[in-house]
């Protein structure tokens, strides 16, 4: 079986060792990114960002539909994609404590039925509640989409453009 190999610096590399370095760049930036920033999603106002980085997360997953033999555009893509991703991810962990201190239960504060240790236990509670909620829907989603994923996948298993048509649903 022969071994498909792109071209790197002044040699060729396999498939699988440019998309391991691709991995690996993603991590490295993902890394600095979010160790020395990440906190501004919590304390800063910059929540109106969300659908910013959220959408070029979209639009660099969809524009690899677009020119599939430029592969160091895709590889590109798929780095801005990945640290996006991350990015999308803080951002809306950022909200849940914002939306714990507005949870009726946590509101009862405001009508002087809580204590403020009392308080501080409810809202640990609710941010912990709408932690688990949005994990369980992010499980759910990744489930179906891994089913819809496999219900192309399979039946289109020798269609060259079975990859395109699996980003594109």
């Amino acid at each position: 079986m022969s071994q498909c190999l792109l071209p790197w610096g002044n040699g060729t590399r396999s498939v699988s060792s440019v998309a391991l370095i691709a991995n690996g760049v993603s991590f490295a930036i993902k890394n600095a990114l979010f160790t020395t920033t990440g906190s501004a999603a919590d304390y800063g106002s910059f929540r109106g960002w969300l659908l910013v980085v959220t959408i070029i997360c979209w639009g660099a997953q969809f524009a690899d539909l677009i020119a599939p033999d430029k592969w160091e555009l895709a590889m590109a893509l798929f780095k801005i994609g990945f640290v996006s991703y991350g990015a999308t991810l803080v951002f809306y962990t950022a909200a849940f404590p914002r939306l714990a201190r507005n949870t009726p239960r946590a509101r009862k504060l405001d009508q002087g039925e809580l204590t403020i240790e009392e308080y501080e236990i409810e809202e640990s509670l609710e941010k912990n509640g709408i932690g688990s909620i949005s994990n369980a829907h992010d499980s759910i989603g990744y489930l179906l989409t891994l089913t819809l994923n496999l219900s192309l996948l399979i039946p289109l298993q020798n269609n060259p453009k079975v990859d395109n048509y699996k980003i594109a649903l």
